[in-house]
Protein backbone atom coordinates (compact mmCIF):
# COMPACT_ATOMS: atom_id res chain seq x y z
CA UNK A 1 0.00 0.00 0.00
CA UNK A 2 1.20 3.28 -1.10
CA UNK A 3 3.03 5.24 2.14
CA UNK A 4 1.01 8.78 1.22
CA UNK A 5 -2.08 6.83 1.22
CA UNK A 6 -1.74 6.18 4.21
CA UNK A 7 -0.42 9.56 5.24
CA UNK A 8 -3.44 10.58 4.11
CA UNK A 9 -6.11 8.41 5.53
CA UNK A 10 -5.18 8.99 8.59
CA UNK A 11 -5.95 12.47 8.81
CA UNK A 12 -3.10 13.67 11.50
CA UNK A 13 -1.52 16.29 9.75
CA UNK A 14 0.84 16.44 12.31
CA UNK A 15 2.67 13.35 11.96
CA UNK A 16 4.94 12.06 8.88
CA UNK A 17 4.58 8.11 8.43
CA UNK A 18 7.86 6.41 8.95
CA UNK A 19 6.69 2.86 8.28
CA UNK A 20 3.65 1.26 8.03
CA UNK A 21 3.40 -2.90 8.84
CA UNK A 22 -0.42 -4.50 7.86
CA UNK A 23 -1.19 -7.88 10.15
CA UNK A 24 -4.23 -9.92 9.89
CA UNK A 25 -6.24 -8.17 12.41
CA UNK A 26 -4.26 -4.64 13.01
CA UNK A 27 -2.47 -2.00 11.58
CA UNK A 28 0.50 -0.50 12.68
CA UNK A 29 1.94 2.67 11.42
CA UNK A 30 5.18 4.58 12.81
CA UNK A 31 5.17 8.00 12.52
CA UNK A 32 7.40 11.28 13.98
CA UNK A 33 5.81 14.91 14.49
CA UNK A 34 6.49 16.49 11.06
CA UNK A 35 7.81 19.60 12.83
CA UNK A 36 11.49 18.82 13.90
CA UNK A 37 11.71 21.15 16.81
CA UNK A 38 10.08 21.97 20.26
CA UNK A 39 9.42 25.05 22.20
CA UNK A 40 10.91 25.23 25.86
CA UNK A 41 8.10 25.38 28.66
CA UNK A 42 10.55 27.04 30.64
CA UNK A 43 12.77 30.16 28.60
CA UNK A 44 10.05 29.80 25.60
CA UNK A 45 13.42 28.90 22.63
CA UNK A 46 12.68 26.41 19.99
CA UNK A 47 14.94 23.83 19.78
CA UNK A 48 15.60 20.91 17.46
CA UNK A 49 18.66 19.15 19.29
CA UNK A 50 17.29 15.75 20.30
CA UNK A 51 18.07 14.43 23.58
CA UNK A 52 16.02 11.45 23.39
CA UNK A 53 13.57 9.23 21.62
CA UNK A 54 11.03 7.71 23.23
CA UNK A 55 8.45 5.14 21.67
CA UNK A 56 4.98 5.55 22.71
CA UNK A 57 2.14 3.05 21.32
CA UNK A 58 -1.39 5.14 20.80
CA UNK A 59 -4.44 3.59 19.86
CA UNK A 60 -6.30 4.93 17.09
CA UNK A 61 -9.71 4.39 14.88
CA UNK A 62 -9.98 1.40 13.21
CA UNK A 63 -9.33 1.46 9.63
CA UNK A 64 -10.38 -0.75 7.05
CA UNK A 65 -12.13 -3.02 9.76
CA UNK A 66 -8.54 -3.83 11.62
CA UNK A 67 -7.40 -2.07 14.81
CA UNK A 68 -5.18 0.82 14.26
CA UNK A 69 -1.95 1.44 16.23
CA UNK A 70 0.28 4.74 15.92
CA UNK A 71 3.88 3.56 16.78
CA UNK A 72 4.68 7.15 17.98
CA UNK A 73 8.77 7.91 17.81
CA UNK A 74 8.42 10.84 20.65
CA UNK A 75 11.30 13.26 21.09
CA UNK A 76 12.74 14.97 24.04
CA UNK A 77 14.75 18.15 23.42
CA UNK A 78 17.04 19.90 24.94
CA UNK A 79 17.20 23.81 25.56
CA UNK A 80 20.02 25.33 23.81
CA UNK A 81 19.45 28.79 26.14
CA UNK A 82 18.46 26.99 29.79
CA UNK A 83 19.29 23.51 29.56
CA UNK A 84 15.99 22.09 30.14
CA UNK A 85 15.20 18.78 28.81
CA UNK A 86 11.38 18.93 27.47
CA UNK A 87 9.16 16.28 25.84
CA UNK A 88 7.43 17.58 22.61
CA UNK A 89 3.54 17.71 23.17
CA UNK A 90 0.94 16.91 20.39
CA UNK A 91 -2.70 18.71 19.34
CA UNK A 92 -4.07 15.00 18.87
CA UNK A 93 -2.95 13.36 21.48
CA UNK A 94 -3.56 14.38 25.45
CA UNK A 95 -0.63 14.04 27.64
CA UNK A 96 0.42 10.35 28.89
CA UNK A 97 -2.85 9.13 27.06
CA UNK A 98 -2.64 5.85 24.99
CA UNK A 99 -5.18 6.83 22.73
CA UNK A 100 -5.72 9.51 20.04
CA UNK A 101 -8.14 12.60 21.04
CA UNK A 102 -10.42 11.74 17.95
CA UNK A 103 -10.48 7.67 18.75
CA UNK A 104 -11.59 8.87 22.18
CA UNK A 105 -14.41 10.52 20.80
CA UNK A 106 -15.69 7.64 18.46
CA UNK A 107 -15.41 5.43 21.45
CA UNK A 108 -17.37 8.17 23.28
CA UNK A 109 -20.34 8.09 20.50
CA UNK A 110 -20.31 4.61 20.35
CA UNK A 111 -21.31 4.63 23.75
CA UNK A 112 -24.09 6.81 23.95
CA UNK A 113 -26.67 4.19 22.82
CA UNK A 114 -24.82 0.70 23.77
CA UNK A 115 -23.54 -0.67 26.99
CA UNK A 116 -20.46 0.14 27.79
CA UNK A 117 -18.85 -3.62 28.75
CA UNK A 118 -19.88 -4.03 25.47
CA UNK A 119 -17.78 -1.58 23.68
CA UNK A 120 -15.03 -2.81 25.48
CA UNK A 121 -14.78 -5.79 24.50
CA UNK A 122 -15.30 -5.56 21.09
CA UNK A 123 -12.56 -2.79 20.89
CA UNK A 124 -10.25 -4.70 23.67
CA UNK A 125 -10.57 -1.35 26.03
CA UNK A 126 -10.74 -1.91 30.19
CA UNK A 127 -14.18 -1.45 31.12
CA UNK A 128 -12.61 0.88 33.61
CA UNK A 129 -10.99 2.99 31.45
CA UNK A 130 -13.32 3.05 29.01
CA UNK A 131 -15.72 4.34 31.59
CA UNK A 132 -13.61 7.16 32.92
CA UNK A 133 -12.88 8.36 29.17
CA UNK A 134 -16.48 8.49 28.79
CA UNK A 135 -17.56 10.46 31.61
CA UNK A 136 -14.84 13.02 31.01
CA UNK A 137 -16.13 13.49 27.52
CA UNK A 138 -19.56 13.71 28.49
CA UNK A 139 -18.44 16.61 30.88
CA UNK A 140 -16.52 18.13 28.09
CA UNK A 141 -19.32 18.10 26.35
CA UNK A 142 -21.16 19.84 28.61
CA UNK A 143 -19.18 22.20 29.59
CA UNK A 144 -18.80 23.21 25.70
CA UNK A 145 -22.35 23.02 25.05
CA UNK A 146 -23.91 27.08 25.03
CA UNK A 147 -26.33 28.28 27.36
CA UNK A 148 -29.57 27.62 27.04
CA UNK A 149 -32.04 29.21 29.59
CA UNK A 150 -35.83 28.81 29.90
CA UNK A 151 -38.06 30.79 28.23
CA UNK A 152 -41.01 30.01 31.08
CA UNK A 153 -39.27 29.39 34.60
CA UNK A 154 -41.03 29.01 38.04
CA UNK A 155 -39.50 29.57 41.44
CA UNK A 156 -40.22 27.61 44.70
CA UNK A 157 -38.45 27.25 48.46
CA UNK A 158 -38.24 24.30 50.49
CA UNK A 159 -36.74 24.40 53.74
CA UNK A 160 -34.05 22.35 55.07
CA UNK A 161 -32.43 21.73 58.71
CA UNK A 162 -36.00 21.65 60.46
CA UNK A 163 -37.07 25.09 59.22
CA UNK A 164 -33.81 27.08 60.05
CA UNK A 165 -32.00 27.06 56.36
CA UNK A 166 -34.13 27.70 53.36
CA UNK A 167 -33.75 26.76 49.43
CA UNK A 168 -35.32 28.57 46.29
CA UNK A 169 -35.47 25.68 43.45
CA UNK A 170 -36.04 27.36 40.14
CA UNK A 171 -37.40 24.70 37.15
CA UNK A 172 -38.09 25.05 33.57
CA UNK A 173 -41.87 24.79 32.88
CA UNK A 174 -41.39 23.70 29.18
CA UNK A 175 -39.25 20.84 29.68
CA UNK A 176 -40.58 19.55 33.35
CA UNK A 177 -36.91 19.93 35.50
CA UNK A 178 -35.04 21.32 38.06
CA UNK A 179 -32.60 24.15 36.81
CA UNK A 180 -30.59 24.92 39.80
CA UNK A 181 -31.18 25.62 43.66
CA UNK A 182 -30.37 28.32 45.23
CA UNK A 183 -29.03 28.65 48.84
CA UNK A 184 -31.54 31.24 50.87
CA UNK A 185 -34.88 32.88 49.52
CA UNK A 186 -34.12 36.52 49.12
CA UNK A 187 -34.46 38.42 46.77
CA UNK A 188 -30.80 39.22 46.19
CA UNK A 189 -29.46 35.74 45.34
CA UNK A 190 -32.51 35.21 42.63
CA UNK A 191 -31.54 39.03 41.05
CA UNK A 192 -28.17 38.09 41.26
CA UNK A 193 -28.69 34.59 39.41
CA UNK A 194 -31.00 35.78 36.49
CA UNK A 195 -28.25 38.42 36.06
CA UNK A 196 -26.15 35.59 34.34
CA UNK A 197 -28.81 35.19 31.87
CA UNK A 198 -27.60 38.42 30.19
Amino acid sequence: MPRDYIQISLGLREFSVLDLKEHESEIIVEVIKTLSYGVCPECGESTNKVHQYKGRAIDDIPIQGKRLQLKLKQRRFKSASCGKVFTERFGSIRSRSHRTIRYEQYLYEHGKNRALKDIAVEYQVKYTSLRRLWFRCAQEVLANRPAQHPKKMGIDEFSVAKRHEYRMVLTDLEKHCVVTTLNGRDSAGLKSYLQTFS
